[in-house]
């Protein structure tokens, strides 16, 4: 009689651990289109698991497109992501509440070519949705840009919208305010030219 309540004690103990973390693992994007080879490193930790159509992607993913692959992510507030050939993206944490009109999204890119399209405009003082690159943080509102990383610089094309491009270092304190069809690089130490 006293196994059967240890072991059930147990049990109990590890359904309350294991419950929480699930809770706190919640989609927020679905892969809608890939071609080629495409994986996700889950929580960030190896090895990749092949990405399909409808995958779901949490915070902590890593995002990897192989060569001539493609991918496409939409997320719950409606941004799209879609990643080039031999692309690395980790979505850092992304959190939304249509209902309070409230975002905090920050991803970052770590290798290759992103297009993102950020369609909800949350009327916030501050940026609600972050890019973040070895040499700049791009911060947004709602727009449409292309983010293409180099060995040293990161260059930012906005076709339209507003965004606010500046050096992730914190001694490299000038932002600049990047208008539509403008062009930027950050230089790794510089500001954005």
């Amino acid at each position: 009689m006293q196994r059967k309540v240890f072991g059930g004690l147990i049990a109990l103990l590890l359904v309350a651990l294991i419950l929480p973390s699930a809770a706190h693992a919640a989609v927020v994007g679905r892969f809608t289109l890939i071609k080629g080879q495409v994986d996700v490193l889950k929580g960030g930790k190896v090895p990749g698991i092949p990405a399909k159509v409808q995958d779901g992607v949490e915070p902590g993913d890593v995002i990897r497109t192989k060569s001539g692959a493609k991918a496409q992510l939409s997320m719950v507030d409606a941004s799209v992501i879609t990643l080039a050939p031999e692309s690395r993206l980790a979505v850092a944490d992304f959190h939304y509440d249509s209902a309070r009109g409230e975002r905090r999204a920050v991803v970052r890119l770590f290798r290759g070519l992103v297009h993102t399209v950020v369609n909800r405009i949350i009327k916030t003082e501050e940026p609600d949705f972050i890019m973040e690159t070895h040499t700049a943080t791009i911060g947004v509102r709602g727009t449409n840009w292309y983010t293409l990383l180099g060995p040293n610089s990161t260059g930012v094309y906005l076709p339209q919208g507003v965004l606010g491009v500046s050096s992730t270092l914190r001694t490299v304190p000038d932002s600049l305010r990047l208008q539509s069809g403008n062009f930027t690089k950050v230089i790794q130490g510089l500001q954005p030219s």
